[in-house]
């Protein structure tokens, strides 16, 4: 899943399309949901200015399709399908089984969609998935080592062994877009509000927290890290023990990255999402001092036994 490649979709535009969607249990006209998310304007700029229709019709062609590439990146998520009606018109809907889990209580939820959207953008199927590549990429970094100008970033994926073209992100926009998305999905967040790559943190956190009943359901009790790191490569295959965290481990490990497989380490990304957790009271971590079996944390620190706390 190349979420990111159509780099006008944004997860507000898809949350938008979704709620529209949504609504019609029988189908949307695709020209009114179109109209709906890009409505067209009473003057165009170009008759303003005094251009005729044909310099209009330069202009509109100039414009991106934004409404249409949402409908097109939603289509090939499986998030809507398309059909047509009687009057062979084309309608847009919800799956059916899509349609149950987005809607509790028959209302719309956007913490379902969350849920729909990360499972899918994150998907860990046999297909190719340069956007969750990306994710994973990013756990392999604290925030000091992550280049902070988008040139340096993708001279950073490259030199780690990740093609620029297969992941799309040679074009900035891109690249800005898979940014926006992994904000989204709770898998990073930025230092500098307004600007999209500068100041980068790798902090999963987010994602961790939706998943807390996943990976540590109340009154579960104390179980070991290892566990604790199955877990959640089970509900994020893009963190520590996932299938695309494996997978660009391994490219790193070629690179003669340090600790780019390490089984005894956790990586920059996750260490900072359980300190994050821990201080937000969320969860608590240890390590007795007789423990023998435990993982290590950035800044050497160790951490054996993982418990959620009462407080959340």
């Amino acid at each position: 899943m190349n979420i990111h490649a159509r780099f006008t979709v944004v997860p507000s535009r898809i949350l938008g399309l979704l709620r529209v969607v949504c609504a019609s249990k029988g189908g949307h006209p695709r020209e009114e949901v179109t109209a709906l998310m890009q409505p067209e304007p009473l003057l165009r700029e170009g008759r303003k200015k005094g251009g005729g229709a044909d310099d209009d019709e330069q202009e509109n062609k100039k414009k991106p399709d934004l409404a249409n590439e949402a409908i097109a990146t939603a289509l090939d998520m499986g998030l809507i399908e398309a059909y047509r009606d009687g009057h062979d018109r084309e309608l847009l809907r919800i799956p059916e089984a899509m349609r149950r889990r987005l809607l509790i209580s028959s209302a719309f939820s956007d913490e379902a969609c969350w849920q729909c959207l990360a499972a899918v953008a994150l998907q860990d199927g046999a297909h190719d998935n340069p956007f969750a590549e990306f994710c994973a990429w990013l756990q392999f970094y604290t925030p000091v080592r992550l280049p902070v100008d988008e040139s340096a970033i993708r001279k950073a994926l490259e030199d780690d062994g990740l093609e620029l073209d297969r992941l799309q992100m040679r074009n900035k926009a891109a690249l800005q877009n898979a940014f926006y998305w992994s904000h989204y999905l709770g898998l990073s967040w930025h230092r500098r509000p307004g600007r999209v790559s500068d100041g980068v943190v790798p902090d999963p956190s987010g994602c961790l927290r939706r998943h807390i009943d996943d990976v540590l359901p109340p009154r579960l009790g104390d179980i070991h890290v290892r566990d604790l790191r199955a877990r959640i490569a089970a509900v994020c295959p893009v963190l520590d023990g996932g299938v695309h965290h494996e997978r660009v481990g391994r490219r790193l490990a070629e690179r003669n990255r340090p600790h780019a497989l390490a089984p005894d380490r956790l990586t920059p990304g996750l260490s900072f999402a359980l300190r994050h957790l821990r201080d937000a009271r969320m969860i608590d971590y240890y390590c007795p001092n007789d423990q023998r079996d435990f993982l290590l944390m950035t800044r050497d620190e160790k951490i054996a036994f993982v418990r959620r706390t009462e407080e959340s």
